[in-house]
């Protein structure tokens, strides 16, 4: 049936004029014949093929014929480049020194956050700070562009970078660019050895300030070391996995109190523990320059550090006689005693000033007069009871009191309400109380001040009547805080 119908349409004549023109509209040598249906056909399909191949052979010719097409049809933004300009603030620790860039010296600091900051170009430079009586320091800045560099200066925010791709964190931007701060930060090794001498010995000279004596009562308690020991006595307890040090006066004693500096190496080296430095060429004792000053709203132009004390006590007769000196203000064996402080320190071109900013100031546990004892009562606490209390907090202690005795804190702590202690059948008999609980804390050693601390800690001595009439007089001094306040957690005993 088809094939009759492509041989009927091969046959029909298409009748385009019947009048024959005057003149031929084409040349006479070009052929000239009537085109079937068919053939009309093929002929536009054939076009249709050819166009196609002829576009893909354009396309992915060398000639970029796709990209001025793109480029003629279609509308598009061309990619923004990256800021060659490098923005940033430069701080110093202390912050009397002068900074340079590429040698030449740096007029106005901009202040972080306040005034527009420094710029660099993309490139290497030099940065260069001076703060006498210290040594000078500087580092090299690689820029790559605005948000790409390598440098080992010390970024705050960050760590120290000693290559690789910066890590802005964008809290500052300027000109759609985040804004780092580079820092310097002095150090005791910056120091001749006399000027470190002077330096330490002004520090230590602040502390002796606070050096202060009192009477231990016969029959008192008062901390000793392992080391302490007098024919016919033991004064080292073990309790579950503590060990209580505690020596008993048979007379009246002089107890003295001495802040030592922490100025050098030894044997109990607490810099590893206490991960004081963050820069890795200082050691603690050096004191430590902080990532964050205290100081940074430059109120106050000066170094702000941080130092290393312990507190010694010594205790003699009323003759002059030494019974034991530089004891631990600690009754836990082996209870780190070395305490953190912040000193603002100035210097006026011949001599160090020396400012206490936290540890020597401030009330209740801000000071380090009862940080040992809320520390070490708070660890007695946890490993005698072990799952026999409720979780507890420690909520406070008494104010730098130097009329009552500098060393003497009154120490609150409180069982957590409505949480399930979860207790064993050995746990704790004694009601538990729904008021805060105190111990009385004096020469070292924690006091249990009613019959519910005493039965809880059972090896510590228990105030008698002088010393709890010393408490009543601390308790219009207590500071107390919340869980919420303090920033912790409410204490859950191990299991």
């Amino acid at each position: 049936m088809d094939e009759e119908k492509n041989r009927e349409e091969d046959q029909a004549v298409e009748i385009v004029d019947l009048d024959e023109p005057a003149e031929r509209p084409y040349p006479r040598w070009l052929p000239r014949w009537p085109l079937t249906v068919r053939q009309r056909k093929i002929t536009l399909n054939s076009s249709l093929v050819l166009g196609v191949l002829l576009l893909v052979f354009l396309l992915n010719s060398t000639f970029n014929f796709s990209s001025i097409l793109i480029h003629t049809f279609v509308h598009t933004t061309a990619a923004k480049p990256p800021s060659t300009t490098f923005y940033f603030y430069l701080q110093g620790d202390p912050d009397w020194g002068a900074f340079s860039i590429d040698g030449r010296p740096v007029e106005h600091n901009p202040l972080i956050g306040r005034d527009n900051p420094l710029s660099l170009e993309a490139g290497t430079h030099t940065l260069v700070w001076s703060a006498p009586p210290f040594a000078r320091r500087s580092c090299q800045l690689i820029i790559t562009n605005g948000s790409v560099f390598h440098s080992p200066c010390f970024v705050v925010g960050g760590d120290v970078m000693t290559s690789g791709t910066s890590d802005i964190d964008g809290s500052i931007v300027h000109n759609g660019v985040p804004v780092i701060t580079i820092a310097f930060f002095a150090s005791m090794s910056d120091l001749t050895v006399p000027l470190r001498t002077s330096l330490t010995q002004t520090i230590q000279h602040l502390f002796n300030a606070y050096d202060q004596s009192e009477t231990v009562y016969p029959g008192e308690a008062y901390a000793v070391s392992q080391l302490f020991n007098q024919p016919g006595a033991t004064y080292c307890r073990e309790t579950v996995r503590l060990a209580v040090c505690i020596a008993y006066a048979t007379q009246a004693l002089k107890a003295s109190l001495h802040i030592q500096l922490h100025a050098g190496p030894q044997n109990d080296d607490p810099c590893i523990e206490a991960h004081q430095c963050l820069q890795g060429e200082d050691q603690c004792w050096h004191l430590c320059a902080l990532p964050n000053p205290v100081n940074m709203s430059q109120v106050l132009s000066g170094w702000d550090v941080m130092a290393l004390a312990q507190l010694l006590w010594s205790y003699s007769t009323p003759t002059g006689k030494v019974v034991a000196s530089n004891q631990p203000d600690s009754f836990l064996l082996g209870s780190s005693t070395y305490h953190s402080m912040i000193l603002h320190i100035s210097w006026d071109g011949r001599n160090w000033r020396i400012m206490p900013l936290s540890g020597l100031v401030g009330v209740g546990n801000d000071t380090i007069f009862c940080q040992q004892g809320s520390n070490d009562t708070e660890a007695l606490i946890v490993e005698t009871t072990l799952n026999k209390l409720p979780p507890f907090s420690y909520t406070g202690s008494s104010d730098n009191t130097p009329d009552l005795g500098i060393g003497n804190c009154l120490l609150s702590f409180e069982i957590m309400p409505g949480i399930s202690s979860g207790t064993s059948p050995t746990a704790v008999t004694s009601p538990f109380p729904t008021r805060p609980f105190y111990y009385l804390f004096r020469f070292g050693v924690a006091l249990a001040t009613d019959a519910f601390t005493h039965h809880l800690l059972p090896d510590l001595p228990v105030a008698d009547t002088y010393e709890l009439r010393l408490m009543q007089k601390l308790q219009p001094f207590l500071t107390t805080f919340s869980v919420t306040d303090s920033g912790s957690e409410p204490r859950r005993l191990p299991r």
